[in-house]
């Protein structure tokens, strides 16, 4: 009687993807013909906005990309996530800001904020005459108070 030698057939963990799994289908006997376990890599995909766990299943990543928007325009949330993997982000659109006009004093940035701009802040006050308008308090610069505020002022007696 000649007697055979078995071996039985070893994967490398490299030789299975991340996010798949190794499955045996069915167990050999380790008798000849079928000395080796019939198994099968099962593919875990996961969608983009998540990633996969050692056990395969999906989970959502703890960051989601922004798309970048253009000059002028505001990232805003079009649809909001609901947390699980394919669904993991607010779907994001880009949007022009409300063409609302910024208080005196101040102009529109390229983002649609409103940023103090001295050179938009209205001209002192027009006295009559015997008056000079006079700088009651300087602005400090935060919106709705960029400008200075004016006030009329008797003119002092001149001294010889």
């Amino acid at each position: 009687r000649a007697a055979m030698r078995l071996r039985r057939l070893q994967l490398p963990d490299s030789s299975v993807r991340n996010g798949s799994t190794l499955t045996v289908l069915s167990y050999s006997p380790h008798v000849f013909p079928s000395c080796c376990d019939e198994v099968v890599c099962i593919v875990q995909m996961c969608p983009q906005d998540s990633s996969p766990l050692p056990d395969g299943t999906c989970v959502c990543l703890p960051i989601c990309q922004i798309p970048p928007c253009l000059p002028g325009t505001l990232p805003k949330v079009k649809v909001k996530a609901r947390g699980i993997p394919g669904d993991c982000c607010d779907q994001v659109e880009c949007v022009a800001p409300p063409r609302e006009d910024c208080p005196p004093g101040m102009t529109k940035a390229p983002d649609g904020t409103c940023i103090c701009d001295v050179n938009q802040c209205p001209a002192p006050l027009q006295c009559p005459a015997g008056y000079t308008p006079m700088v009651h308090s300087e602005g400090t610069g935060i919106i709705g108070d960029c400008c200075p505020d004016y006030f009329c002022a008797p003119n002092l007696p001149q001294c010889p």
